[in-house]
């Protein structure tokens, strides 16, 4: 609890509030979710309520800082070849996905991977191993933020300024990874594989949502944070919730109410002010996806170990709380102590300023 209660963060100009506020919210989610696998139990039926958002309300943060970056700008009045080769341009997008998302993925994939099936009691072996760690079957969420930004860069390389250019393509993204699942094309006998590229094709259009939303912010902040705007915040929310309740289905309803659910939640996050826990959890966010997995499954079997009463339904919840403070101390650790796991050019950086 010191952690939590003197933990200071210095201030930064490219932090958003509601952002650090959604991804602290969303996390507790991802946690939530992880311990109803490994429970075996829902959480009185909840997650039928947040898998619309919980995870696609990352892909829509992405898409509304890199586009913001990228169209808002004067970055978009660069000619393709000068804005590859520009400081915050195509190549520093790739470059720091693969140094911030795809190489410490890697590496936590590795330093997790031994533990894990030792906890599962499954035996070892170089295949499993290449699969799950390297193939990026067991980290879905980082491959597919990092393909969706590399398809976005591909868009970008067009120079177009129409935001709206990029929610097209965002839909043929989607259409591209319909065709690849109705025809069965799969790669290596698994649909994941290779690096779970067909989410990354999902993930595309909420990136480019996330720009939608960015154009057209300032307008939607006018109506939704006015009083009568709660209103219909209100009414939106009952729409989602009986939509949910009455499981309707289809493809585009699953996108109506995805995108539905994230404006909700936008502006919910937008009536909090925050503060340095929200705002730590909001930098360091891709540290807590790396361990949201092994986490939960470590506490649900110290929970049922140690408390000797059933918690029935509300177990998932017990285990879920546990591994989201504990991944808070974690996470604070190894930023403090080693902080090249997450991004190593952080060595190189070191010994340049010695």
């Amino acid at each position: 609890m010191i952690i939590f209660m003197n933990i200071k963060v210095e201030d930064n100009k490219k932090d958003i509030q509601w952002i650090n506020t959604m991804k602290a919210i969303c996390l507790f989610l991802v946690f939530l979710f992880h311990s109803e696998f490994y429970c075996d139990v829902r959480f009185y039926d909840l997650t039928s309520y947040y898998v619309r958002f919980y995870v696609s309300s990352f892909f829509f943060m992405s898409g509304y800082l890199l586009l913001n970056k990228q169209l808002f700008s004067d970055m978009i009045n660069l000619e393709a070849k000068k804005w590859w080769f520009q400081k915050g341009g195509g190549r520093t997008i790739l470059s720091n996905g693969i140094w911030r998302i795809i190489i410490p993925t890697i590496i936590f994939c590795t330093l997790i991977f031994f533990p894990k099936n030792l906890l599962r009691g499954e035996e070892f072996s170089i295949n499993d191993y290449l699969v799950d760690s390297i193939l990026g079957k067991s980290s879905w969420f980082t491959w597919a933020l990092f393909w969706a930004e590399v398809l976005m860069v591909i868009a970008l390389l067009t120079r177009i300024k129409n935001i709206w250019f990029y929610f097209v393509f965002g839909i043929a993204m989607v259409v591209i990874e319909f065709f690849i699942k109705t025809n069965g094309i799969i790669f290596l006998n698994d649909e994941a594989m290779p690096w779970n590229y067909r989410q990354g094709l999902l993930a595309c259009i909420f990136l480019a949502f996330g720009g939608v939303y960015k154009k057209y912010e300032d307008k939607l902040n006018i109506i939704f944070l006015s009083k009568t705007g709660k209103l219909v915040l209100l009414m939106m929310a009952i729409l989602y919730v009986f939509l949910i309740f009455n499981r309707y289905n289809s493809m585009f309803l699953f996108y109506f109410l995805s995108f539905l659910s994230i404006i909700i939640l936008v502006y919910i996050c937008k009536m909090f002010k925050g503060n340095n826990i929200t705002k730590y959890i909001g930098r360091h966010s891709i540290g807590f996806f790396f361990v949201c997995g092994g986490l939960p499954n470590v506490f649900f079997i110290l929970t049922t170990k140690c408390v000797p009463i059933s918690l029935g339904p509300s177990l998932p919840l017990v285990v879920a709380v546990l591994s989201y403070i504990f991944a808070f101390f974690l996470v604070y650790v190894l930023n403090e102590y080693l902080p090249f796991l997450f991004d190593l050019r952080v060595l190189w950086n070191n010994k340049n300023k010695k």
